[in-house]
């Protein structure tokens, strides 16, 4: 008897062993991670906030009441506009109504340097043993709506360009 309890100390040791270092490298990827992941539980708090999303939200406000994780930041939706309590409910709502896989809300945030990030927000249910737990992995779009903006500029000029010598070719042929 003595035996096997020694045996099966080992094997439990070894197994802790194993998941300390899966659980070591899977901060060390979450931390590295360019995106901003949070974690949050039934009640709208935050389980685990990465440093990248720590950059994208800025630092939380000084909200001891707030009755979720978007209370504590300074969140808005597209175009600077307040979040809409559809938006908060799907951010923050446990559970049923992110079944059907994920959600996306666009939002915008002020940043670690405080200027306006463009973020979207995609929400999904975790299924872990911590009920109502859910994943928020937010991506930063502020460049990728810069570069649309600047080609559209672009656009907009090559055709203003275009359209003087087009006219005056278009007036030499009906002469």
């Amino acid at each position: 008897m003595r035996d096997r309890n020694a045996v099966l100390d080992q094997e439990l040791d070894r197994f802790t062993r194993r998941a300390a270092a899966q659980s070591a490298v899977l901060d060390a990827v979450i931390s590295a991670m360019a995106d901003g992941v949070l974690i949050t539980d039934h009640a709208g708090g935050t389980l685990l906030v990465n440093p990248a999303a720590r950059a994208l939200l800025g630092p939380p406000l000084d909200v001891a009441d707030a009755p979720g994780w978007t209370g504590r930041y300074r969140l808005f939706g597209e175009g600077g506009r307040p979040l809409r309590g559809g938006e908060i409910a799907v951010l923050e709502a446990p559970g049923p109504v992110r079944l059907q896989g994920s959600v996306r809300v666009a939002l915008t945030a002020p940043g670690d340097g405080g200027e306006l990030r463009a973020l979207v927000a995609t929400c999904r249910e975790l299924r872990t043993g911590t009920a109502g737990s859910s994943l928020v992995l937010l991506t930063d779009e502020t460049s990728a709506l810069e570069r649309r903006r600047e080609l559209e500029a672009f656009a907009g000029v090559v055709a203003h360009d275009l359209r003087n010598p087009l006219s005056a070719v278009a007036l030499w042929l009906d002469a």
